[in-house]
């Protein structure tokens, strides 16, 4: 792993402890949280609480959405 991208895995940390109660992460919610973040075009340690929380419900819609087609296609 590189520096840079150690030192970008840090600062999404450090911008998420005030989520730390937010448990619902799994990989469809994590793509959907980071690219809200990134359509925001802030670099992270510019990112509001409400920023966070936005992006945090873009990730459970798409969670929500992903989670609903696996029940409808099984």
């Amino acid at each position: 792993m590189s520096p840079e991208s150690l030192a970008l895995i840090m600062d999404m940390h450090e911008a998420l402890e005030p989520f730390d109660g937010y448990r619902e992460w799994n990989a469809v919610s994590q793509r959907a949280f980071a690219r809200h973040c990134q359509k925001l075009g802030k670099p992270l340690a510019q990112l509001t609480i409400e920023d966070l929380q936005n992006a945090a419900k873009a990730a459970d819609e798409a969670a929500a959405d992903y989670f609903a087609l696996l029940r409808t296609s099984a």
